[in-house]
Order: structure tokens, then sequence, then C-alpha cells
């Protein structure tokens, strides 16, 4: 099971904090593997982020998917929206008391406000 948490704010920094919990114990567990992809609401991937992999320290529970610059843009054809939605799917795996290199997959759901609009 992922747990993530975000808040995102355009033309900042963006950071997904990731925490893997085993599903018996709900102790915190390390990734194997984690990757994720950066998509519209469509399906149109955002600035080329498809199956990013995230370099993992054995040991570190939580880890950080930060997002910026063109990351957080806007495509066309969404300038006149106040804030549109992103979605980051994050896709992990992971050793727990069911097994080793068990699938955790979640999607987080966020929005980008246009500052341009006043």
């Amino acid at each position: 099971m992922i747990i993530a948490n975000a808040i995102a704010t355009q033309q900042g920094s963006f950071g997904a904090v990731v925490k893997l919990q085993d599903p018996v114990t709900k102790a915190a567990v390390s990734p194997v593997t984690l990757q994720w992809t950066l998509t519209d609401t469509t399906g149109t991937v955002i600035n080329s982020r498809e199956n990013v992999s995230v370099s993992i320290t054995a040991g570190q529970e939580e880890n950080i998917i930060y997002l910026e610059g063109d990351d957080l843009q806007l495509l066309s054809g969404e300038s006149g929206k106040r804030a549109v939605r992103r979605r980051l799917i994050i896709e992990a795996t992971y050793h727990s008391q069911l097994g080793v290199n068990k699938p955790a997959k979640t999607v987080l759901y966020f929005y980008v406000e246009n500052l341009w609009l006043s």
C-alpha cells in the first residue's frame, strides 16, 4: 500500500512524499523499486515524465517525488482555466509478510493553478 501526500503550486515546486506500508503489520517498509508518471486527466504525459525511476536508499522509508518548472506547465487549450487537474501515477515494489517484490500502485490527483488569470 502506498501513502502519498502533496501540496502543489504552479511555477514553484511540488513534492509528493511517498511512504509504503506493509498491509499486514501496517509498518513502514522501504521500496525495492519506485517509479512515477505525470499526466493530465486524459492520459497525456506531461514534460516527458513517464516511468521515471526514483533512486532508492536502503532503509529509507520515505521518498519524495519532486516536480518543478515544465512539470507544472499548462497544456495548449488549458490557458483559459483557473486550475487544471493532474495525475501522478506512482508504482512500487516492496517486501512484506505477504512475500517479496509485492506490487503497489496509486494515483495522486492535484491541481495546478493558472497564475495568469485574476
